[in-house]
């Protein structure tokens, strides 16, 4: 073995294991060096001599003679630079900060070779690193100002001193999100170009060789440590190639095939393409392609095939993996871990493994190319990397306008096809053959006018594409129907009425709406009316509706019905399309007892005429769930629900858009009735799935979404929920605008994630303006109700108390309006509120004005719809009111035995509140036996538990014949209450 050869394997080895742990680093020599003695005794000398391995073995070993060990060289000066401290140390140099005091003053970082490390392949490669720096001049790669030779004869490079961090750590301090990663990528991109535009491939890019300085208060990325920089157009130096004999140059994790083939392939800028998808790979998940730890433990051969033969996990696979901590990288980049790895997943995924690709002619051609790849995803544009398929590219387009649709032209065609059996229907049915054959005429001209303008936008010879998506089709169409059929104005408007439906199930409203208004144009042309007028107005006020201008919807809807009832035969079909809008806006408007007044005989007609499970009686039925829903009837809307699902299922399937809106309203009637882990499976089993089905910006799914972070928030997840939301509320605000209710709604449950999150200031800026926009919106409505509630209770967290009043005040006053004189949900949340801002604002005279209303409302309810809650409530009033006139212990009994009686004796809450109103009265035996019946079948509550042991205490004090029971009692309720928490 020659010296030269021992020396050269000697310095890859150092390169290969000079970033690893003591432990690694001994594994590592272990298998490399075996049998090789002075081998490992000059790689051991060379990890001496670098700064960063001070404990690589446990006991010292002696320097091989002709070594020299490393002298701290901080304090000396070498020519006009005074060297302040030592930075840090690479395979072959060590660098040190610096003032240069001449001819400029400034700071610089100054490279030296390490003593001792004179080889010719060292010199060669120390030469090259300066000369590969001093060929390039951009921003985002450190310059060289100078160069010279030491004293002692040591040479050196002065350069640029960059104080930045790796972009990894830079990224992962700041919580950076995946866009900021990627435009800090975006400009590393760019410096690797500008390198390979000057003739040089770096060959090592990694974390450490990416550091991230701030200047003018912006991150810049800048590239350093060209120390194996290879030359495009001729050698650097003679030594930049593969060192000798099957040893390779770089980092493991990060480098090529064929860096790592041992000078079997030739290397050229696509090995830093490959790099920098290694680069990009650990920004988006935290971890390389090929775990380090594996890497490290395998024999060099082993190494060497995992990186030409084995494939890499994509992305968004490997954060899902167990050796990834999916949560700590999530919020590393300020996401929820769904949306990270469904930010990851396509787009991102498909970058990344072209740049990984073992042949270097599939991936991209050049930094630059990658980074405008990249640049078309953040811009929602289809990407090289991606499959070109037409759901794919239908997707981007859609994203890129942000408006919503269906993923496929089957939506289209269905709709079409639907139109043209109609109106084929007609015919067979008419009895004249004039009309007859107008009609077939009608449905040839409909699907002449689709298919033609589908094939058209898929003829490449026409400008098109195969791919082409639905909505191009559509613009097309529409585009192009106006001037269509002029001597036809008819069937100008069937056509125009299929698109305006079609836009409408897409999610498209503005569009749906602008079609349907064309359509009733063109029969005003042609004076035509009947049943295509009535199908277009139906679709125009569904899209207003959607729109979210429900005045105006309702408006038309009643219209639309009485002229409908009106006929003599009106078409059943139209007739409960009609009906269902009508109740659906007056619904969604918070009228339920209206809206209620529509969809029962709606339901009865429905299931006499068609039955239970058809379409038009689950859409019906559907309804009076909702309703139900919004009266606070969540327990009876639960089990209705529950009962059309099960009939969707049936006749339609478990993944039709109608199974997934029961199971979406099921999930939400559940989330408040406090079943919050059945709710929270079914948002997201119901957003996978409509993501799938209807696409993922469709306002269907972004309300799903919207459904899956109030689940986040329900349990306590307010980063996450605050995260999903934010997402939803995005798309949302950009498909539909600012003032849309389903926008408000998302914007309400974003300012409460935060403001959960003690963040009360940003919280109270967003509801405020959420409030503001809602009251001109929706006025007396649920959603105006709930917008106060949130930001009342944010107020009284800040001791607003005066602003906490009027919000209350504004609620009670409004949910009187909306619900009326019943003992609704929201009314008791903000005549809470209200008292509490009251008294702790001192106003006794107005809060007990306030209170002397509340019982006499309550008591009047009471009489027509004695629930057992509101029962209770009475009677726990009537025991503790806050004013002695208000004060009825008598009448306090009365009210609690209504409600335990209307509860059959099973309910614990109010068995205790009836122990109460018989302890106030004086019956201390009685009132033992009816806690005792509570403690029997109390739930495991902490709260009622605790409640319970104090009134034990009070009965006790009364002294008497009962003490000797309440012990035992006791012990029961704490037995009870223990036992549920050990059990969880």
């Amino acid at each position: 073995m020659t010296s030269e050869w021992s020396s050269s394997r000697g310095e890859a080895l150092f390169e290969a294991v000079c970033d690893l742990s003591p432990e690694e680093r001994r594994r590592y020599l272990d298998r490399h060096c075996d049998g090789e003695p002075e081998l490992r005794a000059e790689v051991e000398s060379l990890l001496r001599h670098d700064a960063r391995d001070d404990d690589f073995l446990d006991s010292p070993v002696p320097s091989p003679v002709g070594r020299h060990e490393a002298v701290d060289l901080s304090g000396e000066e070498v020519g006009p630079y005074r060297l302040s401290r030592r930075l840090g140390a690479g395979g072959f140099g060590e660098v040190y900060l610096a003032d240069q005091r001449w001819p400029v003053e400034r700071q610089v970082a100054i490279k030296l070779i390490k003593p001792g490390m004179d080889s010719r392949q060292v010199l060669a490669r120390f030469e090259a690193e300066r000369q590969a720096l001093a060929r390039m001049d951009h921003p985002g790669i450190a310059r060289v100002f100078d160069a010279g030779t030491t004293p002692s004869g040591r040479p050196y490079f002065v350069m640029e001193s960059i104080d930045g961090s790796p972009i990894t750590e830079f990224c992962d301090e700041r919580c950076l999100g995946l866009r900021a990663r990627l435009e800090l990528f975006d400009l590393v991109c760019r410096a690797i170009q500008h390198a390979h535009q000057k003739g040089v491939i770096h060959r090592d890019i990694k974390p450490s060789n990416v550091l991230v300085a701030e200047r003018d208060g912006e991150p810049v990325p800048v590239v350093i440590d060209f120390g194996i920089a290879k030359a495009l157009d001729r050698p650097l130096t003679d030594s930049t190639q593969m060192t000798e004999l099957g040893q390779f140059l770089g980092t493991p994790e990060y480098i090529s095939p064929e860096q790592a083939d041992a000078g079997e392939r030739d290397i050229d800028t696509r090995s830093d393409v490959y790099s920098l998808g290694v680069l990009l790979y650990q920004l988006l998940t935290g971890t390389t392609p090929f775990d380090r730890r594996r890497v490290v433990r395998f024999a060099l051969d082993e190494v060497r095939r995992v990186i030409l033969d084995e494939q890499p996990p994509k992305p968004s696979t490997r954060i899902g993996t167990d050796d990834v901590d999916l949560t700590a990288v999530a919020a590393a980049r300020s996401a929820a871990p769904e949306t990270l790895i469904r930010a990851v997943r396509g787009d991102l995924d498909w970058i990344v493994m072209k740049c990984l690709e073992k042949d270097p002619t599939r991936r991209y051609e050049s930094p630059s190319a990658l980074a405008d790849d990249l640049a078309r995803h953040l811009r929602s544009q289809p990407v090289i990397a991606g499959p070109p398929s037409f759901r794919y590219r239908a997707g981007k387009f859609l994203r890129r306008h942000r408006i919503a649709a269906s993923t496929s032209i089957a939506v289209l065609v269905a709709v079409v096809t639907g139109v043209v059996l109609a109106v084929h229907g007609t015919f067979v049915a008419s009895s004249e053959r004039d009309h007859a054959m107008r009609q077939e005429r009608k449905a040839e001209a409909i699907r002449t006018y689709f298919v033609d303008r589908m094939m058209e936008a898929a003829n490449a010879f026409l400008g098109g594409s195969p791919e082409t998506p639905v909505r191009e089709v559509m613009e097309r169409a529409s585009a192009e129907i106006d001037g269509a059929f002029p001597d036809d104005p008819e069937i100008r408007a069937s056509i125009q009425e299929t698109m305006a439906r079609t836009f409408q199930i897409m999610g498209l409203y503005q569009r749906a709406e602008r079609q349907a208004d064309l359509g009733l144009e063109a029969l005003g042309e042609a004076g035509a009316h009947g049943d295509l007028e009535y199908a277009l107005r139906v679709v125009r006020i569904d899209a207003i509706r959607t729109s979210g201008r429900l005045a105006e919807a309702e408006e038309l809807g009643r219209t639309l019905v009485e002229d409908l009832r009106a006929e003599a035969s009106p078409d059943p079909e139209l007739l409960h399309k009609a009906e269902s809008l009508l109740g659906l806006t007056l619904w969604r408007r918070g009228r339920y007892d209206e809206a209620m007044a529509v969809a029962v005989p709606l339901v009865e007609r429905l299931t006499s005429t068609d039955g239970a499970a058809a379409k038009p009686t689950l859409s019906a039925r559907n309804l009076v769930a909702m309703i139900l829903r919004g009266q606070g009837e969540n327990l009876r809307a639960i089990e209705l629900y529950r009962g059309i699902e099960a009939d969707s299922i049936a006749t339609y399937g478990p993944d039709h858009p109608f199974t997934l809106l029961v199971r979406n309203n099921l999930g939400v009637a559940l989330g408040k009735a406090g079943e919050a882990e059945e709710a929270e499976r079914i948002a997201r089993e119901v957003w996978m799935k409509r993501r799938t089905v209807l696409g993922e910006t469709h306002p269907h799914t972004l309300a799903t979404l919207a459904n899956l972070a109030r689940s986040f928030h329900v349990r306590g997840a307010f980063a996450e929920a605050e995260a999903l939301t934010r997402e939803a509320y995005q798309y949302q605000l950009a498909a539909l605008g600012p003032t849309h209710f389903e926008v408000l709604r998302t914007q309400r449950e974003l300012a409460e994630s935060i403001r959960r999150q003690g963040r009360l200031d940003e919280a109270k800026t967003i509801l405020t303006e959420c409030l503001e926009q809602t009251r001109q919106q929706l006025g007396d409505h649920p959603d105006t109700i709930a917008c106060l509630d949130k930001l009342g209770h944010l107020a009284l967290q800040q001791e607003d108390f005066a602003a906490a009043a009027e919000l209350f005040g504004e609620g009670v006053d409004r949910c009187l309006r909306v619900y009326g004189e019943r003992d609704h949900v929201d009314t008791r949340g903000h005549e809470s509120g209200l008292v509490e801002a009251l008294g702790e604002l001192g106003r006794t005279e107005e809060l007990h004005r306030f209170r002397v209303d509340q019982i006499a409302r309550k008591e009047r309810i009471a009489a027509v719809e004695p629930t057992p809650p509101l029962l209770d409530w009475i009677a726990q009033y009537r025991i503790e009111a806050e004013f002695e006139d208000l004060r009825d212990v008598e009448s306090s009994l009365a009210w609690a035995q209504r409600a335990v009686e209307s509860t059959k004796h099973e309910d614990a809450y109010c068995l205790f509140t009836w122990a109460r109103a018989l302890r106030a009265n004086d019956r201390p035996e009685d009132a033992l036996d009816a806690v005792r019946g509570a403690i029997e079948i109390m739930p495991p509550d902490d709260g009622l538990g605790r409640a319970v042991t104090a009134f034990l205490d009070e009965l006790e004090s009364t002294g008497g014949s009962i003490t000797p029971a309440i012990g035992p009692m006791r012990d029961e309720v704490r037995s009870r209450v223990t036992g549920a928490r050990s059990d969880h």
